[in-house]
């Protein structure tokens, strides 16, 4: 991944579902950008849904950062 505005020009996105109180992952993925300059489309809501799948119906609550605004 590119960042212009950052020293290191090059890097790696990685999202994490994990538990803060416990420090458990419970799932991680590894962004990978796509190589044709296409925007994906509703980005955010893919991965939450991907993250939590693994939890679900184990009456957890969900917080993510304002990059991910689940909009239906």
């Amino acid at each position: 991944m590119f960042i212009k505005s950052k020293l290191a020009k090059y890097g790696m996105e990685v999202w994490v579902a994990g538990d803060a109180k416990n420090f458990y992952a419970y799932n991680t993925q590894v962004y990978t950008s796509t190589t044709d300059r296409v925007r994906e489309k509703k980005l955010g809501l893919q991965v939450v849904k991907g993250m939590v799948c693994c939890m679900y119906g184990a009456r957890r609550g969900v917080t993510a950062k304002s990059f991910f605004k689940i909009v239906n």
